[in-house]
């Protein structure tokens, strides 16, 4: 075999052999692209998280005022979340055309 055939020789291989290295390395199970995927799924869990951090402290703060007893504030949420009226008031219903 000739040094030229050889060397030719080598260089395939070796370009294979780094071809199977960079697959394995981008495709395998704790690869470069799960990586990402798994990087995307914490950013969107994080959001999320941050959605619902946020809507409990609002509940919170409706339940403290309700705790304090705040006479109109318990009014208001029982008027507007469960349409309860005072004896003597009369409900008016106005229909949308």
């Amino acid at each position: 075999m000739s040094e030229r055939k050889k060397k030719s020789g080598y260089f395939y291989l070796t370009v294979v052999i780094l071809v199977l290295v960079v697959a394995y390395i981008l495709f395998n199970s704790e690869g470069l692209f799960r990586h990402k995927e798994l990087n995307d799924r914490i950013e969107s869990l994080k959001y999320e998280l941050d959605t619902l951090r946020s809507y409990n402290k609002r509940l919170r703060e409706e339940i403290d005022s309700l705790q304090k007893q705040y006479d109109s504030k318990i009014e208001q949420v029982a008027r507007e979340k469960y349409n309860l009226k005072k004896e003597n008031e009369k409900e008016i219903k106005i229909e949308k055309k």
